[in-house]
């Protein structure tokens, strides 16, 4: 018994050992790391729903001009919500992945689009307005006039209709027109209107009437589904006053004013709810030689300023040589400049930057019925 006890007892000590030698050779965690993974196994989290952001409209100055595969983000939903209001089932995940991108060439497909996938301002257009139909408009009809404008004389009356709403009445029925433009665009039921004040309404520190001179600058002013003026937004805000005053301020800005006088002009949105961005690549305008001093330029052509003409910052609408009080008499524009001011004619020469680019609406876009 002795003898077998004395041989277990060596045997252990033999295993021992050799235990020992593993834990020094391979380190204390590899013995470990079975139960350590049954451990972390036991208790391993449920994974985190993936949840899409939220949407953002495609004008909005946070998406891309240009909407390509591959992006993920708010704007991709916004893109899949809308082709599947026309007849997609797209899961609004934000990914633009095979399926948006077939989709979108589809879309193009059937409305007589350049196929190519990728979402740019003719595309979002036709998103927005039904296959690139332009949203219908009531005209503001100055005296002498009795229906909407059409085909090239509609330049010429978006100047007519701009001096009709901007400059001092002078008539019965100028005044009641003006009057009646607050009153259309302030009783809009906006959905996302909570401005504390509105046009031909005294706000705190401002009081203004009817007619153009009096509406405020408001950032995003403008680009609601049908053209006029209304509640502004923060998003992508740029200007010196702070905090941002554009979501409590019903107005208009560069883009937003210029769409607006071209569709109660002729009737028609055909500027549409984009940024200066998406305008100025618009398949119903075409760019133009100024000539000196402007020579070149008609009354309702556009001016745009930027960097450069992929990257534009600002658009004002060219109303010819005029005086202007305080400024002189040259070419002119009327224009809604910055957060803090009003819509405004100005010399062009006023403006602290040169023009990068003229454009001509083309008269095709308002052919007659």
């Amino acid at each position: 018994m002795s003898n077998r006890r004395n041989a277990e007892h060596r045997t252990g000590r033999r295993w021992s050992a050799v235990l020992a030698s593993l834990v020094l050779f391979l380190g204390v965690g590899t013995l470990t790391a079975a139960p350590a993974a049954q451990a972390a196994h036991a208790t391993q989290a449920t994974p985190t729903t993936y949840s899409a952001p939220a949407p953002i409209n495609l004008n909005d100055p946070r998406c891309p001009n240009l909407i390509k595969q591959n992006e993920s983000d708010g704007c991709v939903v916004e893109l899949q919500n809308l082709l599947n209001q026309h007849g997609n089932s797209l899961v609004p995940d934000g990914i633009f992945g095979p399926a948006t991108f077939s989709a979108v060439e589809a879309f193009q497909t059937a409305n007589g689009l350049g196929v190519d996938g990728i979402v740019g301002p003719n595309t979002k257009y036709a998103l927005y307005h039904g296959g690139g139909t332009p949203t219908t408009v009531d005209c503001v009809l100055p005296p002498g006039t009795s229906a909407c404008a059409t085909g090239d004389a509609v330049a010429a009356r978006a100047v007519t209709v701009a001096h009709y709403m901007y400059d001092p009445p002078t008539s019965d029925d100028q005044a009641a027109d003006q009057a009646s433009f607050d009153d259309t665009y302030n009783n809009l039921d906006y959905s996302n209107s909570h401005a504390t004040y509105q046009l031909g309404h005294p706000a705190p520190q401002t009081a203004y009437g009817p007619g153009l001179a009096n509406v405020p600058y408001a950032w995003g002013g403008g680009h609601w589904n049908v053209p006029g003026p209304h509640t502004g937004t923060c998003a992508g805000y740029t200007g010196n006053i702070l905090p941002c005053p554009a979501d409590q301020t019903v107005g208009f800005d560069c883009s937003g004013l210029v769409r607006w006088l071209y569709a109660v002009a002729g009737g028609k949105d055909i500027l549409g709810n984009g940024s200066t961005r998406d305008q100025i690549h618009n398949r119903h305008l075409r760019a133009v030689s100024p000539g000196a001093d402007y020579a070149n330029l008609r009354p309702g052509d556009l001016i745009y300023y930027g960097p450069n003409l992929n990257d534009t910052k600002h658009v004002a609408l060219y109303v010819g040589t005029e005086y202007v009080a305080g400024e002189g008499t040259g070419p002119a524009m009327i224009q809604a400049a910055a957060t803090g001011t009003n819509v405004r004619i100005d010399l062009v020469s006023t403006h602290a930057n040169a023009p990068i680019g003229f454009f001509r609406v083309t008269g095709d876009a308002f052919a007659a019925a």
